[in-house]
Protein backbone atom coordinates (compact mmCIF):
# COMPACT_ATOMS: atom_id res chain seq x y z
CA UNK A 1 0.00 0.00 0.00
CA UNK A 2 2.87 2.34 0.82
CA UNK A 3 4.35 1.89 -2.67
CA UNK A 4 0.93 2.54 -4.20
CA UNK A 5 0.73 5.83 -2.31
CA UNK A 6 4.21 6.72 -3.54
CA UNK A 7 3.20 5.97 -7.13
CA UNK A 8 0.03 8.02 -6.77
CA UNK A 9 2.09 10.87 -5.31
CA UNK A 10 4.31 11.04 -8.39
CA UNK A 11 1.35 10.66 -10.76
CA UNK A 12 -0.58 13.43 -9.00
CA UNK A 13 2.47 15.68 -8.80
CA UNK A 14 3.15 15.25 -12.51
CA UNK A 15 -0.49 16.10 -13.35
CA UNK A 16 -0.46 19.23 -11.17
CA UNK A 17 2.85 20.39 -12.60
CA UNK A 18 1.61 19.79 -16.14
CA UNK A 19 -1.49 21.88 -15.49
CA UNK A 20 0.57 24.68 -13.96
CA UNK A 21 2.93 24.77 -16.91
CA UNK A 22 0.09 24.89 -19.41
CA UNK A 23 -1.44 27.90 -17.64
CA UNK A 24 1.75 29.78 -16.80
CA UNK A 25 3.95 31.29 -19.50
CA UNK A 26 6.36 32.99 -17.10
CA UNK A 27 10.10 32.35 -17.11
CA UNK A 28 10.04 30.52 -13.77
CA UNK A 29 12.23 27.45 -13.50
CA UNK A 30 10.65 24.31 -14.95
CA UNK A 31 10.33 21.74 -12.16
CA UNK A 32 8.97 18.87 -14.23
CA UNK A 33 10.78 15.57 -14.23
CA UNK A 34 12.90 15.02 -17.35
CA UNK A 35 11.34 13.23 -20.28
CA UNK A 36 12.80 10.09 -21.80
CA UNK A 37 13.84 12.10 -24.85
CA UNK A 38 15.73 14.56 -22.65
CA UNK A 39 17.62 11.92 -20.72
CA UNK A 40 18.18 9.14 -23.23
CA UNK A 41 21.35 8.93 -25.23
CA UNK A 42 21.48 7.18 -28.58
CA UNK A 43 21.07 3.42 -28.00
CA UNK A 44 24.04 1.22 -28.76
CA UNK A 45 24.17 -0.52 -32.10
CA UNK A 46 25.17 -3.81 -30.51
CA UNK A 47 24.84 -5.46 -27.13
CA UNK A 48 27.64 -7.05 -25.12
CA UNK A 49 26.17 -10.49 -25.75
CA UNK A 50 24.26 -12.02 -28.64
CA UNK A 51 21.17 -13.10 -26.73
CA UNK A 52 17.59 -11.91 -26.30
CA UNK A 53 14.87 -11.72 -23.67
CA UNK A 54 12.67 -14.80 -23.28
CA UNK A 55 9.39 -15.14 -21.44
CA UNK A 56 9.90 -18.14 -19.19
CA UNK A 57 6.37 -18.05 -17.80
CA UNK A 58 3.43 -15.68 -18.12
CA UNK A 59 2.01 -16.73 -14.77
CA UNK A 60 4.14 -18.31 -12.07
CA UNK A 61 2.64 -20.41 -9.27
CA UNK A 62 3.18 -17.62 -6.74
CA UNK A 63 0.53 -14.91 -6.59
CA UNK A 64 1.15 -11.62 -8.41
CA UNK A 65 2.94 -9.12 -6.19
CA UNK A 66 5.23 -6.13 -5.91
CA UNK A 67 7.94 -4.92 -3.53
CA UNK A 68 9.06 -8.46 -2.70
CA UNK A 69 12.45 -10.06 -2.20
CA UNK A 70 14.48 -12.32 -4.49
CA UNK A 71 17.84 -13.99 -4.13
CA UNK A 72 19.90 -16.85 -5.55
CA UNK A 73 20.77 -19.48 -2.95
CA UNK A 74 21.52 -23.22 -2.93
CA UNK A 75 21.37 -23.40 -6.74
CA UNK A 76 17.83 -22.05 -6.81
CA UNK A 77 16.03 -18.75 -7.25
CA UNK A 78 14.00 -17.71 -4.23
CA UNK A 79 11.20 -15.16 -3.96
CA UNK A 80 9.41 -14.15 -0.76
CA UNK A 81 7.10 -11.62 0.84
CA UNK A 82 5.75 -8.47 -0.83
CA UNK A 83 2.22 -7.17 -1.25
CA UNK A 84 -0.59 -8.68 -3.33
CA UNK A 85 -3.42 -7.08 -5.30
CA UNK A 86 -5.68 -7.00 -2.22
CA UNK A 87 -3.08 -4.94 -0.33
CA UNK A 88 -2.18 -7.91 1.84
CA UNK A 89 1.41 -8.20 2.98
CA UNK A 90 2.89 -11.66 2.40
CA UNK A 91 5.33 -13.98 4.15
CA UNK A 92 5.37 -16.95 1.81
CA UNK A 93 8.61 -18.39 0.38
CA UNK A 94 9.02 -20.01 -3.04
CA UNK A 95 11.97 -21.56 -4.89
CA UNK A 96 12.70 -22.71 -8.43
CA UNK A 97 15.55 -24.28 -10.39
CA UNK A 98 14.29 -23.13 -13.79
CA UNK A 99 11.88 -20.18 -13.33
CA UNK A 100 9.00 -22.27 -14.67
CA UNK A 101 8.22 -24.73 -11.90
CA UNK A 102 7.97 -23.10 -8.47
CA UNK A 103 7.77 -24.88 -5.12
CA UNK A 104 6.09 -23.24 -2.14
CA UNK A 105 8.61 -23.84 0.62
CA UNK A 106 6.29 -22.29 3.20
CA UNK A 107 3.03 -20.36 2.98
CA UNK A 108 3.70 -18.56 6.23
CA UNK A 109 7.27 -18.02 7.40
CA UNK A 110 8.06 -17.30 11.05
CA UNK A 111 8.77 -13.67 10.20
CA UNK A 112 5.67 -11.49 9.94
CA UNK A 113 4.13 -10.61 6.58
CA UNK A 114 5.81 -7.59 5.00
CA UNK A 115 6.89 -5.75 1.88
CA UNK A 116 10.00 -3.72 1.02
CA UNK A 117 12.21 -5.81 3.27
CA UNK A 118 15.84 -6.70 2.57
CA UNK A 119 16.66 -10.23 1.40
CA UNK A 120 20.21 -11.51 0.98
CA UNK A 121 22.26 -14.72 0.91
CA UNK A 122 25.16 -14.70 3.37
CA UNK A 123 27.19 -17.20 5.37
CA UNK A 124 25.33 -20.17 3.88
CA UNK A 125 21.94 -18.80 4.91
CA UNK A 126 18.97 -16.84 3.61
CA UNK A 127 18.41 -13.57 5.50
CA UNK A 128 15.31 -11.37 5.80
CA UNK A 129 15.37 -8.07 7.66
CA UNK A 130 13.22 -5.01 8.21
CA UNK A 131 10.39 -3.97 5.90
CA UNK A 132 6.89 -2.53 6.13
CA UNK A 133 4.10 -4.49 7.81
CA UNK A 134 1.15 -2.84 6.05
CA UNK A 135 -0.21 -1.38 9.29
CA UNK A 136 1.81 1.80 9.30
CA UNK A 137 4.87 0.35 11.00
CA UNK A 138 8.36 -0.42 9.79
CA UNK A 139 10.48 -3.22 11.24
CA UNK A 140 14.08 -3.80 12.30
CA UNK A 141 14.07 -7.50 13.04
CA UNK A 142 16.56 -9.91 11.43
CA UNK A 143 15.84 -13.55 10.50
CA UNK A 144 17.83 -16.34 8.87
CA UNK A 145 17.21 -19.81 7.44
CA UNK A 146 19.22 -22.59 5.83
CA UNK A 147 16.25 -24.10 4.00
CA UNK A 148 13.69 -21.30 3.54
CA UNK A 149 11.17 -23.16 5.71
CA UNK A 150 12.52 -22.99 9.25
CA UNK A 151 13.46 -19.47 10.30
CA UNK A 152 15.43 -18.26 13.32
CA UNK A 153 15.20 -14.73 14.66
CA UNK A 154 18.71 -13.34 15.04
CA UNK A 155 17.37 -10.19 16.70
CA UNK A 156 13.97 -8.60 17.18
CA UNK A 157 15.45 -5.10 17.26
CA UNK A 158 18.66 -4.37 15.38
CA UNK A 159 20.78 -1.31 16.18
CA UNK A 160 19.57 0.45 13.04
CA UNK A 161 16.16 2.11 13.28
CA UNK A 162 13.04 0.33 12.02
CA UNK A 163 12.72 0.96 8.29
CA UNK A 164 11.73 -0.33 4.87
CA UNK A 165 12.93 0.21 1.30
CA UNK A 166 16.56 -0.02 2.38
CA UNK A 167 19.10 -2.29 0.72
CA UNK A 168 21.39 -4.96 2.12
CA UNK A 169 24.35 -6.38 0.20
CA UNK A 170 27.32 -8.61 0.96
CA UNK A 171 30.70 -6.91 0.69
CA UNK A 172 34.04 -7.54 2.37
CA UNK A 173 32.60 -10.62 4.11
CA UNK A 174 29.96 -8.53 5.86
CA UNK A 175 26.30 -7.67 5.41
CA UNK A 176 25.88 -3.95 4.72
CA UNK A 177 22.61 -2.06 5.20
CA UNK A 178 22.17 1.32 3.50
CA UNK A 179 19.46 4.01 3.56
CA UNK A 180 15.75 3.29 3.58
CA UNK A 181 12.60 4.84 4.99
CA UNK A 182 12.27 5.37 8.75
CA UNK A 183 8.72 6.40 9.68
CA UNK A 184 10.02 8.61 12.49
CA UNK A 185 12.87 10.29 10.63
CA UNK A 186 11.85 9.67 7.00
CA UNK A 187 14.47 8.75 4.35
CA UNK A 188 17.91 7.84 5.65
CA UNK A 189 21.52 7.94 4.48
CA UNK A 190 23.18 5.93 7.22
CA UNK A 191 25.35 2.85 6.58
CA UNK A 192 25.64 -0.19 8.86
CA UNK A 193 27.44 -3.54 8.70
CA UNK A 194 27.37 -6.88 10.52
CA UNK A 195 29.04 -10.27 10.39
CA UNK A 196 26.32 -12.13 12.29
CA UNK A 197 23.05 -10.20 11.85
CA UNK A 198 22.90 -9.56 15.60
CA UNK A 199 25.65 -7.03 16.23
CA UNK A 200 25.60 -4.04 13.89
CA UNK A 201 28.23 -1.30 13.55
CA UNK A 202 27.37 2.11 12.12
CA UNK A 203 29.96 3.02 9.48
CA UNK A 204 28.42 6.49 9.10
CA UNK A 205 25.22 8.17 10.23
CA UNK A 206 25.23 10.59 7.31
CA UNK A 207 26.79 9.49 4.02
CA UNK A 208 27.65 12.02 1.30
CA UNK A 209 24.72 10.91 -0.87
CA UNK A 210 21.34 12.57 -0.16
CA UNK A 211 18.91 10.69 2.08
CA UNK A 212 16.78 8.23 0.14
CA UNK A 213 14.69 5.09 -0.02
CA UNK A 214 14.15 2.51 -2.80
CA UNK A 215 17.83 2.97 -3.61
CA UNK A 216 19.64 0.16 -5.41
CA UNK A 217 23.00 -1.07 -4.17
CA UNK A 218 25.41 -3.46 -5.88
CA UNK A 219 28.99 -4.65 -5.50
CA UNK A 220 31.11 -3.89 -8.55
CA UNK A 221 34.83 -3.35 -9.17
CA UNK A 222 35.60 -4.05 -5.49
CA UNK A 223 33.34 -1.24 -4.30
CA UNK A 224 29.80 -0.69 -3.10
CA UNK A 225 27.68 1.31 -5.54
CA UNK A 226 24.46 3.24 -4.95
CA UNK A 227 22.26 3.66 -8.03
CA UNK A 228 19.46 6.24 -7.79
CA UNK A 229 16.48 6.15 -5.43
CA UNK A 230 13.92 8.64 -4.13
CA UNK A 231 13.26 10.74 -1.04
CA UNK A 232 9.46 10.84 -1.64
CA UNK A 233 9.78 14.22 -3.37
CA UNK A 234 12.81 13.84 -5.64
CA UNK A 235 13.74 11.01 -7.98
CA UNK A 236 17.47 10.46 -8.32
CA UNK A 237 19.56 9.10 -11.18
CA UNK A 238 22.92 9.70 -9.52
CA UNK A 239 25.61 7.05 -8.95
CA UNK A 240 27.94 6.84 -5.94
CA UNK A 241 30.69 4.40 -4.96
CA UNK A 242 32.68 3.56 -1.83
CA UNK A 243 35.31 1.04 -0.81
CA UNK A 244 34.68 1.39 2.94
CA UNK A 245 31.07 2.58 3.38
CA UNK A 246 32.30 5.82 4.96
CA UNK A 247 33.83 7.86 2.17
CA UNK A 248 31.57 8.07 -0.90
CA UNK A 249 32.47 9.41 -4.35
CA UNK A 250 29.83 10.75 -6.72
CA UNK A 251 30.54 9.00 -10.01
CA UNK A 252 27.82 10.97 -11.81
CA UNK A 253 25.10 13.31 -10.63
CA UNK A 254 22.88 12.53 -13.60
CA UNK A 255 23.16 9.23 -15.46
CA UNK A 256 21.91 8.86 -19.04
CA UNK A 257 18.87 6.88 -17.90
CA UNK A 258 15.99 8.98 -16.58
CA UNK A 259 15.43 9.33 -12.83
CA UNK A 260 12.89 6.75 -11.67
CA UNK A 261 11.65 4.63 -8.78
CA UNK A 262 11.13 0.88 -8.50
CA UNK A 263 13.79 -0.03 -11.07
CA UNK A 264 15.88 -3.19 -11.24
CA UNK A 265 19.67 -3.07 -10.90
CA UNK A 266 22.13 -5.94 -11.16
CA UNK A 267 25.78 -6.67 -11.93
CA UNK A 268 26.24 -9.04 -14.85
CA UNK A 269 28.94 -9.62 -17.50
CA UNK A 270 31.27 -7.19 -15.67
CA UNK A 271 28.79 -4.35 -16.05
CA UNK A 272 26.10 -2.62 -14.01
CA UNK A 273 22.62 -2.97 -15.50
CA UNK A 274 19.60 -0.72 -14.87
CA UNK A 275 16.15 -1.62 -16.18
CA UNK A 276 12.51 -0.65 -15.88
CA UNK A 277 10.93 1.44 -13.14
CA UNK A 278 8.52 4.38 -13.30
CA UNK A 279 8.31 8.14 -13.27
CA UNK A 280 5.41 10.48 -13.87
CA UNK A 281 2.92 8.61 -16.09
CA UNK A 282 5.62 6.42 -17.66
CA UNK A 283 6.04 2.70 -16.95
CA UNK A 284 9.48 1.93 -18.30
CA UNK A 285 11.01 -1.17 -19.86
CA UNK A 286 14.28 0.26 -21.08
CA UNK A 287 17.60 -1.44 -20.28
CA UNK A 288 20.94 0.31 -19.73
CA UNK A 289 24.44 -0.91 -18.92
CA UNK A 290 27.73 0.62 -17.84
CA UNK A 291 31.29 -0.61 -17.37
CA UNK A 292 32.27 2.28 -15.10
CA UNK A 293 29.08 3.70 -13.55
CA UNK A 294 29.56 6.98 -15.40
CA UNK A 295 29.00 6.23 -19.09
CA UNK A 296 25.73 4.43 -19.76
CA UNK A 297 24.61 2.75 -23.00
CA UNK A 298 21.05 1.76 -23.79
CA UNK A 299 20.59 -1.84 -24.86
CA UNK A 300 19.10 -2.40 -28.31
CA UNK A 301 17.81 -5.88 -27.50
CA UNK A 302 14.06 -6.31 -28.00
CA UNK A 303 12.43 -6.26 -24.57
CA UNK A 304 9.42 -8.57 -24.23
CA UNK A 305 8.40 -7.60 -20.71
CA UNK A 306 6.00 -4.72 -20.19
CA UNK A 307 6.96 -1.49 -18.45
CA UNK A 308 6.79 -1.93 -14.68
CA UNK A 309 8.16 -1.02 -11.28
CA UNK A 310 8.84 -2.78 -7.96
CA UNK A 311 9.78 -6.05 -9.66
CA UNK A 312 12.76 -8.22 -8.73
CA UNK A 313 15.90 -8.76 -10.79
CA UNK A 314 18.45 -11.44 -10.03
CA UNK A 315 21.23 -13.42 -11.69
CA UNK A 316 20.88 -17.20 -12.02
CA UNK A 317 22.50 -19.81 -14.29
CA UNK A 318 24.42 -17.15 -16.23
CA UNK A 319 21.27 -15.19 -17.04
CA UNK A 320 19.53 -12.05 -15.85
CA UNK A 321 16.05 -12.81 -14.51
CA UNK A 322 13.22 -10.28 -14.13
CA UNK A 323 10.02 -11.25 -12.33
CA UNK A 324 6.72 -9.78 -11.14
CA UNK A 325 6.17 -6.17 -10.14
CA UNK A 326 3.50 -3.63 -10.97
CA UNK A 327 2.20 -1.97 -14.10
CA UNK A 328 0.12 1.01 -12.89
CA UNK A 329 -2.45 -0.72 -10.63
CA UNK A 330 -2.01 -4.21 -12.10
CA UNK A 331 0.30 -6.68 -10.38
CA UNK A 332 2.32 -9.29 -12.26
CA UNK A 333 3.73 -12.76 -11.67
CA UNK A 334 5.52 -13.38 -14.95
CA UNK A 335 9.21 -14.27 -15.36
CA UNK A 336 11.72 -13.38 -18.08
CA UNK A 337 15.36 -14.29 -18.64
CA UNK A 338 18.14 -12.79 -20.74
Amino acid sequence: MKKLLLALFFLTSAFIISCDLNSDTSDDEDTTLPSEEETSSTPSESDPASRSWNQVTASAAWTARHSFGAVTYDNKMWIMGGEDSSFNELNDVWSSTDGITWTEVTSSAAWSARQDMAVVSYDGKLWVMGGYDGNGDSLNDVWYSTDGSTWTEATSSAAWSARDSMRVIVYDNKMWLLGGYDYDEWPQNDVWYSTDGVNWTEATDSAAWPKRETLDVVVFDNKMWIIGGTNDETLYNDVWSSSDGIIWTEVTGSAAWSARYGKGVIVYDNKIWVMGGSYSFSQLNDVWFSADGSTWIQSMDSVLWSGRNSMVVTSFKDKIWLMGGRYLLDLLNDAYSW
